[in-house]
């Protein structure tokens, strides 16, 4: 993808919790800028990776074989150090399914869209990848789900799209959304529950679905809100505290710095504070504390976070929240 849209592969990653990443790589291009920066993100969030390698029907076979140099030169690196798996038939494509969530492998397909070469192999791969459970089971404890994208809906009114991470929802069920801009939260009612486009009595955890909400207008909705149960202890704060490692910055990061934060679906920008030490360089690991600039978010200890200026600064973990009165 294009630079301009990293924010939204950001959006993906984090929002959507995938099981998989799929990196496309045109053969007759080989590595871009933004191949390493899709490669370092991925890495980083722990999401097992493969490569496809397209186009090799049009690829002269000197530059294909320069693109795959430069791939697997990349993926041995310190800090990916993975063992790059071209598949060549379908044994190799059983072998990288076995191995793929073991993060030791990257498999790698050279395939054409117009030859059809390499697309058996990758068809029969990821029909052999197992399901990740990434979620909590079955509908036990407290329902959360962030919301990734709003609709109005002539004749239902406002609808949102959210992913469930914990939980169980039924229709016609009183919830809590929020936070606002004044961090507060509102009760409306759950009218009904699509999943995959049909109508669902319950939707758990585990689950994208779309919710009807009554009582609520769609501009007062946006993305990064919370659905959370009417019994929940409201929550909504300025200021966290993240365990943090910058990936790549071309000069130095002081106190002060403000790129936008996403966690989850959220996405908002936030001013970097309280540094143990002067300054942070690619590479350095620390504490720090961050301040929404705008707005208060629902975010939750453990979650992790990506913060960016344009490409990926770096990545952290949420080990502290401090909670804001309103």
């Amino acid at each position: 993808g294009h630079e301009r849209y990293l924010k939204t592969t950001i959006f993906g990653l984090m929002g959507m919790l995938p099981d998989y990443a799929m990196l496309v790589i045109a053969a007759n291009q080989g590595v871009l800028q933004m191949t390493k920066e899709h490669l370092g993100l991925v890495v980083s969030l722990k999401i097992p990776i493969f490569v496809v390698l397209t186009k090799i029907d049009m690829t002269p076979k000197k530059k294909k074989k320069q693109s795959l140099m430069d791939l697997k030169k990349i993926l041995k690196i310190p800090g990916i150090s993975r063992v790059p798996l071209t598949v060549k038939n379908n044994d190799d494509a059983v072998v990288a399914a076995l191995n793929i969530n073991k993060n030791a492998v990257i498999p790698i397909f050279e395939v054409s869209a117009v030859t059809g070469e390499g697309l058996e192999e990758l068809t029969h791969f990821l029909e052999l990848l197992p399901v990740k459970t990434i979620f909590k089971t079955g509908a036990s404890g407290e329902f959360r789900a962030y919301i990734d994208d709003t609709f109005h809906v002539t004749g239902v009114g406002t609808v949102v799209a959210a992913v469930v991470y914990s939980g169980c929802l039924e229709n016609n069920h009183n919830v809590q959304l929020g936070p606002f801009d004044d961090g507060s939260f509102t009760e409306v009612r759950v009218k009904s529950i699509h999943y995959k486009r049909v109508a669902a009595s319950q939707v758990v955890s585990g689950q994208s679905a779309t919710f009807a909400l009554h009582g609520i207008r769609r501009e007062q909705v946006r993305k990064g809100m919370v659905i959370l149960d009417v019994e929940h202890r409201l929550g909504a704060s300025y200021e966290f505290e993240a365990e943090i490692y910058v990936l790549y910055h071309s000069t130095t990061i002081r106190p002060g710095y403000s790129p936008v934060v996403h966690c989850r679906s959220i996405r908002q920008s936030a001013r970097m504070f309280n540094f143990k030490t002067e300054l942070l360089r690619t590479g350095d690991r620390a504490t720090i504390r961050f301040r929404f600039l705008y707005r208060p978010e629902h975010v939750r200890l453990g979650q992790r976070i990506v913060f960016r200026e344009g490409r990926t600064k770096g990545i952290g973990i949420i080990t502290r929240v401090f909670s804001s009165k309103y």
